[in-house]
């Protein structure tokens, strides 16, 4: 991506693909750090996080924020007091009209219309819509501030008999007084513009350099990229500007396809290149909301993938899997310090504790970076919390006992139902049909059976079909099954090859230390007051 980057014609946009946690954000801050960097490093860097910008706004303020964000950023690396950071700053302003208070819906002309009672008006229907929000103009006592609240525009075909209105006098009243109010208080537009930064003139009305700034998007995309020409005629040296865009999944998916629309027509410029961390599940999921489709709708799905071929470039699917997964394991065990030296000093022992640790956690992580930092800080906390509270009565713990337990852990997170069933029950090499229909879990259909049997290239009989209608009955799916099918019976070898007791014997002690990070009601319950 870094070798792409720097070959590619721009303006050039895009994509990550990939689940929460599979290492997106982490991927970019990588690119930032080689491409961004340093002083000599061929690009300026401007990161934003969608997800920080949304909170506690609507749309429309997200929207203003970024855009805002991006200025600001994109301040700091042009001289002090550019006319042209200015103007685009005003320009944010007026094409969003965050300068204004409430809009001004009525002028003199809609209340003369109301007052004449001229259903004819488009102006008069406009004002009174303002006024009254039911569309039929039943309700009529409201103040300005409610009937903002309330606007429901009334369509231009759509008849009224403003005759049936009661307290007419008072709903003119009520618009007149909004439209007095809404008009512009310098005074107060000044202290508005001192905090966005907007310079205004002497009457509260946008302007830099003395003249008043007025425009649409397609001249707010021409002032940014005039700014951007600006920053890089300074700094020759550099390409251009690299845009990381993340948690745009985080945002409802509506307003991550109207971030995405929006910075595709003002930051996709010359010598720019946008990377998003986005899905293309997250588009469709946008673009059904706002098209007004149905879940099940029949639209095919070309019409969604041309939509974001229009946006998007470039999509570069995060790997599933990595070849150095392993070594990062293996480096967070290190880092919260489960293995002890001495159980490191043999390398082949070694090698097999990591292996088999790698196959426990992936089995319940599905290589999520995310999940495996969440499930080796599980059981960082348990084993702190076995040598320190319960000193008295520790569970003394040897290297394979540690591997089991990141197994169990990972169950905890992975399938808390099985996890109960064993916790309960951890002799599970012994369930049969019998434990099955006390536990009354369904049947697996013939299909069901032979589809799992082919992927663990064996028969589900005994404790694996026990698994597999524990799966069944929680409706994972046949993919998450077979992980817990391969999770168990990687606990099975490592309890014969490695010990001497039963799986009760070493299990139950271990899913006893997990229940530190899943305390059941039940449990709870009989605890004594002096223990919580």
């Amino acid at each position: 991506l870094i070798y792409f980057v720097q070959l590619t014609d721009t303006p050039f946009a895009i994509s990550l693909q990939g689940s929460s946690g599979s290492g997106r954000t982490s991927l970019m801050t990588a690119m930032r750090h080689h491409l961004c960097a340093k002083e000599d490093d061929p690009y300026f860097g401007v990161w934003l996080s969608a997800w920080q910008f949304a909170l506690l706004k609507d749309s429309s303020q997200t929207q203003i924020g970024i855009l805002q964000g991006i200025v600001n950023q994109l301040a700091s690396l042009t001289k002090a007091n550019s006319s042209q950071v200015a103007r685009c700053r005003a320009l944010i302003s007026s094409v969003f009209a965050v300068n204004q208070n409430e809009p001004q819906l009525a002028t003199t002309a809609n209340v003369e219309a109301l007052k004449n009672k001229e259903p004819e008006s488009a102006h008069n229907k406009a004002a009174a819509s303002a006024a009254i929000p039911d569309a039929d103009l039943k309700a009529v006592e409201l103040n300005w501030s409610q009937a903002h609240d309330h606007h429901q525009p009334i369509a231009d075909d759509e008849p009224i008999n403003l005759d049936n209105v009661p307290n007419w006098d008072a709903v003119v009243a009520a618009v007149e007084n909004g439209a007095n109010s809404a008009a512009i208080n310098p005074d107060r537009e000044k202290e508005r513009a001192a905090t966005l930064q907007v310079p205004v003139n002497d009457q509260g009305t946008i302007a830099v350099d003395g003249s008043e700034v007025h425009g649409d998007i397609t001249q707010l995309r021409a002032e940014l990229s005039a700014l951007v020409e600006e920053i890089l005629s300074y700094t020759p040296q550099k390409r251009g500007l690299l845009f990381f865009l993340d948690d745009f999944d985080l945002l409802s998916s509506e307003l991550a396809v109207d971030l995405l629309v929006l910075l595709k027509n003002l930051v996709a410029l010359p010598h720019c290149v946008l990377m998003v961390a986005i899905n293309y599940d997250t588009v469709v999921r946008g673009l059904v909301k706002k098209w007004g489709l149905s879940t099940d709708h029949a639209l095919p799905e070309r019409y969604f993938r041309s939509f974001f071929d229009r946006l998007v470039q470039l999509s570069f699917k995060m790997p599933r899997y990595s070849a150095g997964i392993r070594d990062f394991i293996a480096h967070m065990a290190n880092e919260i310090g489960i293995f002890s030296e001495e159980e490191l000093m043999d390398n082949e022992m070694a090698q097999k504790l990591y292996a088999t640790l790698e196959v426990c956690v992936a089995a319940t992580t599905d290589h999520n970076v995310r999940k495996i930092k969440n499930l080796l800080n599980a059981m960082s906390l348990i084993l702190i919390t076995n040598e320190m509270q319960y000193a008295t009565e520790q569970v003394n713990l040897n290297a394979w006992d540690k591997v089991l337990l990141a197994a169990v852990v990972g169950l905890q997170f992975n399938c808390p139902a099985l996890f109960n069933l064993m916790a309960n029950h951890p002799d599970f090499l012994h369930w049969d049909e019998e434990f099955a229909a006390k536990e009354y879990l369904p049947q697996l259909n013939a299909k069901t059976r032979e589809v799992l049997s082919r992927q663990i290239n064996g028969e589900l009989n005994g404790w694996k079909e026990v698994v597999a209608r524990v799966a069944l009955s929680h409706n994972l799916p046949v993919g998450q099954s077979c992980q817990l099918l391969s999770l168990l019976d990687t606990l099975a070898r490592t309890l014969v090859e490695h010990y001497r007791f039963g799986a009760a014997e070493v299990l139950g002690p271990l899913f006893a230390m997990a229940q530190l990070t899943h305390v059941k009601g039940a449990a709870l319950q009989d605890m004594p007051l002096s223990s919580l």
